[in-house]
């Protein structure tokens, strides 16, 4: 019947447009490591301690299916740079890089021996910081 056929054409329609979803937002991901690979990367080496803060900001806020194409070796770069960042001068930086260890430790995909190390080191070290904004992250 008509009903049936045009239900039978939504479904496929809806089908095709969950599938174009997935691909835009596995490209969309693509996108942003590609970002933060280039300018967050940078932004954490600027000479103005508010765009490091904020650049550690942004990486905190990024989810596990972001780090999915970014394999082992270029994720110890990247905690490399957070662990540099929590040795910052500025206070405002030190603890928005301890914000990053504190979100991705509640992720199981981070859960690595790399990760365990070099967590265990930079926050044992933060919480010994004599700032207490820097503790408390």
């Amino acid at each position: 019947s008509a009903v049936s056929g045009s239900a039978t054409a939504g479904a496929a329609n809806g089908v095709a447009a969950a599938g174009d979803a997935d691909a835009d937002a596995a490209e969309a991901l693509v996108g942003v490591m590609q970002f933060a690979t280039r300018h967050l990367a940078r932004a954490m080496r600027d000479t103005d301690a508010t765009v490091r803060a904020s650049a550690c900001m942004a990486l905190s806020y990024l989810l596990p299916r972001d780090w999915e194409g970014v394999d082992e070796a270029r994720r110890g770069v990247w905690l490399t740079a957070f662990a540099a960042a929590c040795r910052d001068d500025a206070s405002t930086v030190r603890g928005a890089a301890c914000r990053i260890w504190g979100a991705f430790a509640c992720f199981r995909e981070w859960r690595t021996r790399a990760f365990a190390a070099g967590a265990v080191r930079v926050l044992q070290r933060a919480l010994r910081d004599g700032v207490l904004n820097v503790r408390q992250r």
